[in-house]
């Protein structure tokens, strides 16, 4: 099996009740990779997966977790992501905290995951449904390139692709 994986990083504030945490407000830098399976005759498209990615960062970048996720614990931050990331069923995902140390690997067992079929055959309706959250992905991109070029900021790295291959 090979795998396909996307990182992204989020800054979420959450509170966690004794004996898992602490009681009161903090933050974290949490290190997130989502992994899917591919073939070297059908391969994912990295930017497509990381579309997908993106939305998920949106959801919980800079935001109070327990808002999202009733006990914010690394261990449901991945179920929550498994259960929300559209596109390609996930075969892995990686939460971690650098800073400390600390790493969690989720491995859902993805035999029936409805999105991902025997040899990455997908129905026209996943298709399409792909294609809307890469639009997306891209006209988010474009308008963090906008108000970083407003700013007089150098513009991010997008692997979403080059104009020509920009999605319709």
């Amino acid at each position: 099996m090979m795998e396909l994986g996307h990182t992204f990083y989020i800054e979420v504030a959450h509170l966690l009740p004794d004996p898992l945490g602490v009681e009161r407000v903090h933050g974290h830098s949490y290190e997130i990779t989502v992994y899917v399976e591919t073939f070297p005759d059908n391969p994912t498209p990295l930017g497509l997966l990381g579309g997908f990615c993106s939305f998920i960062k949106a959801d919980l970048d800079h935001r109070y977790l327990n808002d999202v996720i009733a006990s914010p614990t690394m261990e449901n931050i991945a179920m929550w992501i498994y259960e929300h990331i559209q596109g390609p069923r996930p075969t892995r995902i990686v939460v971690s905290r650098p800073s400390i140390g600390a790493r969690l690997e989720f491995l859902p067992d993805c035999s029936g995951a409805a999105f991902w079929r025997a040899k990455h055959e997908y129905t026209q309706a996943e298709i399409r449904h792909m294609k809307k959250g890469l639009a997306q992905a891209w006209s988010i991109t474009e308008l963090a390139n906008q108000r970083l070029k407003e700013n007089g900021l150098p513009e991010v790295w997008s692997d979403l692709g080059s104009e020509k291959g920009r999605p319709e």
